[in-house]
């Protein structure tokens, strides 16, 4: 049937309509869709906006090193918002999950985009819903909203930080806050488990601001507020009637409600002097740490000298009530090289506050725990006795350093002798003493190689070659020793009249070097020394005059009585032998030259000499040539090498450098073989006792393929062109 012009337009019309359709419908429908949508609510997490419908689950994955946000799926979600409203269940508010994920905003100029978290709409309520470890850190504020806080699993915790130092570039923040809320906060019953906490940090020491209060409806909750970004000196805040009594928050430290009892279980201290020297009288100059003016005062100061049962002998106190009646107990000034203990005592400002049982008094900077004195039903006093001690530096302006070990022989190991004597031996100490060898530089100057140190722990810092372990003959070495003081005592400078004795004998000024902080005395090159050389005591037990014959796969063996561990090396006929040459081992030493090594020796009388950190002995030995043989080896500079060698027989070898031709000739009991090689590859070898073999090898051209494959293609080849003929003969005939 013929298809007409018109049918065949219809047909044309409909499939274009169709079409058309087709990509209507595949038109996501959000392009038709109205912009506004009174049903979405704005929140702000880590600095970025998200408009999400308050009845629509939405899910975001929260990228912690970037602080960008962007949607997923529930799966990938470490934010999910609104999850109650896929539940088809209106809602007014708007609820955040948290999975183990810390939230810090990065950017922002306005205050509110500073926050962790920022809720533009304050009468809207955000319920933070915790699951595992969460945190949320802002610059001027962690979180800026009215919250209720729900745990979701047994790990979950909410920490809210505010950080300063988060803030843009440009932004001022002179206080920054943890939590900013203008109505009630609530921790929720949600998942029960014992450890549950929120807690509160801040660099500026502000935690909560816009009068919210914390309300608490779960049983097993904490809240915790902490004045340093570490977490350190927090401050566990419990349940009364269900509110947590915060107070004044950013006033808070060192204090806790306890049974609706204020206390302090810390009492901060600066300004003490600590420190005196030979003469001074003593003085008393703490004061309470400026943040915890009003909450407590130094009731008394003291310094007292003690005997050997800790009894007082002399004190005197900043309350003069404490001073002693008798006049010879007041101590008026500090001695030299005595010890004396310093107290305070601190006491509450207010009658209804308290101090801990145990509370820690922090005096510039060093905390001390104390148990404190009773009085009546409360612990009203911190009586801190004999907590710190201070021993009144000597000035030494004399040392004396005797019994130094300055003379060694050869192969001595060095040894820690010296000892410290006269009036001041108890002020300082031996750090170190030293020994230096010495190396002559080609400008004649001498400069340090190797080192030992009494010092195990200096000693320890040397790699292996730069230590001394024994010292050596011929070489020279220097001595050093350093010095320390001990219990605040000084060194005199040398201007100043410091001196010194090494041995009983006086050392020169020049090679005494005082440090800035007259705490160290370097003394450098005190001594030279070379070690003396003693009479070797070392001979050969086996070995001594031994042979060895030429041709064989044998090594050489000998022992000599030194003990192995002072060996330094082997040299034969004066040239040290390396580690591949031959083996040693102990008893006493034992040493096998290697065959390999052997061979290459010429036949002859050779000398070994077995070497010691303190002495060395020789001996020698023979190469002999090979019994009823003779060889003879020539090499010229031009690569040619011919070896003869008779033996039973004759061995003729003669071989070209350049490669180009080897002749190798041999006769055994009458029988001739010989064998060439040319670079082409030929070989010819002929046996006069056997007749004669020759043989050519010709180079392979990689072509081993067998023509007749490809006549047999060639033929199906034509075979088939000529069946496409015929078949396209055949049907345009039926045509």
């Amino acid at each position: 049937m013929k298809m007409t012009r018109k049918s065949y337009a219809i047909k044309r019309l409909v499939s274009v309509m169709l079409a058309l359709s087709m990509i209507f419908a595949m038109v996501p429908a959000t392009v038709f869709a109205d912009d506004t949508d009174d049903n979405t609510q704005t929140i702000y997490i880590g600095g970025n906006k998200l408009t999400v419908p308050l009845e629509e689950a939405s899910y975001w994955k929260y990228n912690e090193e970037s602080g960008e946000i962007a949607a997923c799926t529930e799966q990938e979600a470490n934010i999910l918002v609104n999850t109650v409203g896929k539940y088809g269940a209106p809602i007014e508010s708007i609820y955040v999950n948290l999975v183990n994920v810390s939230i810090t905003a990065k950017g922002g100029s306005e205050d509110p985009l500073n926050a962790g978290i920022y809720n533009p709409e304050p009468e809207t309520r955000v319920y933070l819903r915790i699951n595992g470890d969460c945190s949320v850190t802002g610059s001027k504020y962690g979180i800026y909203a009215n919250i209720s806080v729900i745990p979701c699993d047994a790990a979950a915790r909410l920490t809210i930080t505010a950080d300063s130092s988060l803030a843009p570039a440009g932004v001022d923040v002179p206080q920054a806050v943890s939590l900013y809320s203008s109505g009630s906060n609530y921790l929720y019953r949600g998942c029960e488990h014992t450890d549950f906490s929120v807690i509160l940090r801040s660099d500026t020491m502000t935690t909560i601001k816009g009068g919210g209060d914390f309300v608490c409806q779960s049983t097993k909750a904490s809240l915790i507020a902490s004045p340093n970004m570490d977490g350190s000196d927090a401050t566990e805040y419990f349940k009364e009637n269900g509110i947590f009594n915060l107070g004044d928050m950013s006033r808070i430290k060192y204090r806790e409600y306890k049974n609706g009892t204020l206390m302090y279980d810390k009492a901060k201290i600066t300004g003490a002097t600590l420190q005196f020297q030979d003469g001074d009288a003593p003085v008393f100059t703490a004061q309470v740490a400026e943040e915890d003016n009003g909450k407590y005062y130094i009731l008394s100061e003291q310094w007292s000298e003690l005997d050997e049962n800790g009894n007082k002998v002399k004190w005197c106190s900043s309350r003069d009530s404490e001073n002693p009646r008798d006049e010879s107990q007041l101590l008026k000034t500090f001695e030299a090289g005595k010890t004396y203990y310093y107290s305070i005592t601190v006491a509450c400002q207010l009658w209804d506050v308290s101090f801990t049982e145990q509370t820690s008094v922090i005096i510039n900077g060093a905390a001390f725990t104390i148990t404190n004195k009773k009085s009546g039903e409360d612990y009203v006093l911190v009586d801190a006795q004999n907590i710190m001690r201070m021993t009144v530096p000597k000035e030494i302006k004399k040392i004396e350093v005797a019994n130094a070990t300055l003379s060694y022989k050869v192969g001595d190991a060095p040894k820690a002798t010296a000892a410290l004597t006269g009036e001041n031996a108890a002020d300082y100490r031996i750090a170190y003493e030293c020994w230096e060898e010495m190396e002559k530089q080609d400008d004649g100057s001498l400069v340090p190689v190797r080192f030992w140190y009494s010092d195990a722990e200096e000693n320890a810092k040397l790699p292996v070659d730069k230590k001394i372990i024994a010292f050596e003959k011929d070489k020279t070495y220097t001595y050093s020793i350093k010095l320390k003081t001990v219990n605040e005592n000084y060194f005199a400078d040398v201007d100043t009249g410091l001196t010194m004795t090494l041995n009983g004998e006086a050392v020169d000024a020049s090679q005494i070097t005082v440090d800035e902080g007259c705490d160290t005395v370097y003394t450098m090159a005190l001594k030279t020394m070379q070690p003396t050389v003693v009479q070797s005591t070392y001979k050969f037990l086996e070995g001594e005059n031994a042979s060895w014959t030429q041709g064989g796969n044998g090594t050489l063996r000998f022992r000599v009585n030194g003990e192995i561990s002072k060996l330094t090396g082997i040299k034969v006929d004066g040239a040290m032998l390396s580690a591949d040459q031959y083996t040693v081992k102990s008893g006493s030493t034992i040493i096998t030259l290697k065959s390999g090594y052997l061979k290459g020796l010429s036949v002859g009388t050779h000398k070994i000499t077995v070497i010691y950190t303190d002495g060395e002995c020789s001996a020698d030995f023979e190469i002999k040539r090979a019994a009823g043989g003779t060889t003879t080896e020539a090499t010229t500079e031009g690569g040619t090498t011919t070896e003869a060698t008779t033996e039973g027989g004759t061995t003729t070898e003669a071989t070209t450098e350049g490669g180009k031709s080897t002749t190798e000739a041999t006769t055994e009991g009458g029988k001739s073989t010989a064998e060439t090689t040319t670079e082409s590859g030929t070989t010819a070898a002929s046996d006069s006792g056997a007749g004669t073999t020759a043989t050519t090898n010709a180079p392979k051209t990689g072509d081993e393929s067998c023509p007749w494959i490809y006549m047999i293609l060639l033929v199906m080849a034509c075979g088939g062109m000529a069946g496409c003929g015929i078949y396209n003969r055949n049907n345009f005939r039926r045509k």
